[in-house]
């Protein structure tokens, strides 16, 4: 019976496993030039456990809090596969990796799933093939978080906190009733976007390693999911939120330029904040939080020596590609009118942006702390004048 289960799971996994259709080219399409590619790392284990989670103590997390699991390497390796089936156009039938420039945030689980992806992405063929091993090796690009402003999960940037902080909490009664019985079934206060966000995150994780979530989770599961989107949507509320949060991203998406490229296929291992916040800046919708593997795919085209750029979005392992409507410019957007469209997202100086702001709030601070002391010396200095006056009025 076992062996039958068994069995009829493997051919279900089978079923469910498919590749990308290649990448049309021709007609009003156009050639396919060069593909961005901002995507989430792969499953991992959670970052922390609610209180009465009762899988918080389960055999299965081996690895550690937030490190990549087995189901999130097999994610990876699927989507570079994916990616190889839909871009194969755009590699090198030998040395593939000289076409292909990976960059990820500083993390084990996006440094290890850029691995994964690239093994799928680019197997080795004729010379590359240099052992049973079925893999070449393939460059990775990263920085410490600490000086990245690109792909880190939350930005070094006081200002977009300061901003993020001046936004009115999210008070309906919706969301105050989901935060009340959250708080009720958890343990754990829940009563803020982030302690939404880390919850639902720690649940689908639990789901997707094949884990039986609790029952109250069948009553809330869907309005978290709703909710969690919208929560990570409130990095892009104000302009100046999507200059900080995404304008270094889309500074490094939309500069194409067609004769002086030397990678094809741009790889951009980040999280869930860092692509939610992209299509939120980019004014798509976003229904539901961004899943592991899931990936914003800038395309550029040429049709008659005119350049356009094709937007697409998969929602994870098992979504397909679908086409997305850029807002106010369309599903083949000209990349003159692209870079319009940008222009005000990209930050002219990140650095100072993110500290100016601040340091004008300092100084004001203290402008304010000297006027008070200013005014402090003046009201002492007027009752003893008056208290002087006073004795010698007496005295005469």
């Amino acid at each position: 019976m076992l062996f039958i289960i068994l069995l009829f799971a493997s051919v279900h996994s089978e079923e469910k496993k498919y590749y990308w259709t290649p990448a049309i080219e021709g007609g009003v399409d156009g050639e396919l030039l060069q593909v961005h590619i901002v995507y989430r790392h792969g499953h991992r284990e959670p970052r922390a456990f609610y209180p009465r989670d009762p899988h918080a103590s389960s055999p299965i997390w081996k690895n550690g809090p937030s490190q990549l699991t087995i189901l999130g390497r097999q994610q990876g390796y699927q989507f570079g596969q994916n990616l190889r089936s839909r871009y194969q156009s755009l590699l090198l039938k030998e040395r593939a990796w000289k076409t292909v420039k990976a960059s990820s945030s500083d993390t084990l689980r996006t440094l290890m799933t850029s691995s994964v992806v690239l093994a799928g992405l680019i197997p080795p063929n004729s010379e590359d093939i240099w052992s049973n091993i079925t893999w070449q090796p393939a460059a990775i690009h990263t920085i410490p978080s600490n000086f990245d402003n690109v792909l880190v999960s939350h930005p070094h940037c006081p200002e977009y906190y300061y901003l993020i902080n001046q936004l009115p909490d999210v008070n309906d009664s919706e969301t105050k009733l989901l935060y009340n019985l959250l708080t009720k079934y958890t343990g754990k206060q829940i009563a803020s976007a982030q302690s939404l966000i880390n919850l639902y995150t720690c649940l689908e994780i639990e789901s997707q390693a094949g884990l039986r979530l609790p029952k109250w989770t069948q009553r809330v599961y869907e309005t978290m999911k709703k909710q969690t989107a919208k929560a990570l949507l409130r990095s892009t509320q104000t302009l100046e939120l999507k200059r900080l949060r995404s304008g270094p991203l889309l500074k490094k998406i939309t500069n194409f330029k067609k004769y002086n490229s030397t990678y094809n296929i741009h790889l951009y291992c980040t999280h869930d904040t860092v692509v939610g916040s992209l299509l939120g800046s980019l004014g798509f919708e976003l229904t539901e939080p961004p899943n592991f593997t899931s990936a914003v795919i800038v395309e550029y085209r040429e049709v008659d020596e005119e350049i356009h750029a094709q937007f697409w979005y998969s929602k994870g392992p098992d979504g397909e590609l679908t086409r997305l409507w850029l807002p106010g410019c369309g599903i083949r957007c000209p990349f003159t009118e692209l870079r319009k469209l940008v222009e005000p997202l990209i930050p002219r100086d990140w650095t100072e942006d993110c500290t100016i702001l601040e340091y004008k709030r300092d100084l004001g601070s203290e402008l304010r702390f000297l006027f008070a002391i200013i005014v402090l010396i003046v009201l002492i200095g007027w009752c003893i004048i008056s208290k002087n006056n006073k004795e010698s009025y007496v005295v005469l």
